[in-house]
């Protein structure tokens, strides 16, 4: 495992959800940092790629969240929030299973992407870690909000 950094969100003295970080320097071009959002249930609410050097148009996309605007969008509002990404989203609302998340290329059930494998690997064992030490830390990351209080 590496290093993951948590962060803990209160309101009104209790615990709102947590946030964590992570580098995984096993990228198809190097480190891949991550910043996941989690509930107080240990399920991700979401994953943002903060850092990486991956090939723009394959392992990049993996990476990327933005907004598209197409013909049958054009006039409306970027919505609010983070823009989807297919990749990143999956993991929302999960908890990860014992032995962690693979790709289905690796006999798991993670989607990644054809061109890109050693990027989407990277970022599902990044999701894996960073609830896998949540879920192991629970307590000491949770003591260490109450300290802080």
């Amino acid at each position: 495992g590496w290093q993951v950094q948590f962060m803990t969100a209160g309101n009104n003295g209790k615990i709102a959800g947590y946030a964590a970080t992570v580098s995984n320097p096993a990228g198809y071009a190097g480190k891949i940092t991550m910043l996941a959002g989690l509930n107080t249930d240990g399920t991700i609410r979401a994953l943002l790629v903060t850092e990486h050097n991956e090939t723009p148009g394959l392992g990049a996309e993996i990476c990327k969240r933005e907004f598209r605007k197409t013909v049958f969008n054009l006039t409306e509002p970027q919505p609010d929030g983070l823009a989807p990404n297919k990749y990143l989203d999956q993991f929302n609302g999960r908890k990860v299973p014992s032995g962690g998340w693979s790709i289905t290329k690796d006999g798991g059930d993670a989607v990644y992407a054809t061109g890109a494998t050693v990027t989407s690997r990277a970022v599902v064992k990044s999701a894996s870690e960073i609830t896998a030490a949540f879920i192991k830390n629970r307590e000491k990351i949770n003591a260490a909000f109450r300290r802080d209080k």
